[in-house]
């Protein structure tokens, strides 16, 4: 990690090694988050076409903060993967 790509240049290149970890294979879709009662799930992040529930319940979920995201994952028992 640390050099190839122009967001890594205060990073000094080192190894970085991770342990056995779980992955969801897919996408979260527009359904399953809009199942999310935590009140930090709520709202939109508006950059353009958004996935709703009612519409497109099958697409990827898409138009959350970075916050909503990881407030889907706590509401599931889950976190975001970190960048190793």
């Amino acid at each position: 990690m640390g050099q190839g790509a122009p967001e890594y240049t205060e990073l000094t290149p080192h190894e970085e090694s991770v342990g056995a970890f779980c992955i969801d294979r897919t996408e979260v879709t527009a359904g399953a988050y809009a199942a999310c009662t935590s009140e930090a799930c709520q709202g939109v992040d508006q950059q353009g076409w958004c996935a709703d529930a009612e519409e497109h319940a099958e697409h990827p979920r898409n138009c959350v903060s970075l916050q909503q995201a990881s407030a889907y994952c706590a509401w599931r028992g889950a976190r975001l993967p970190t960048d190793a």
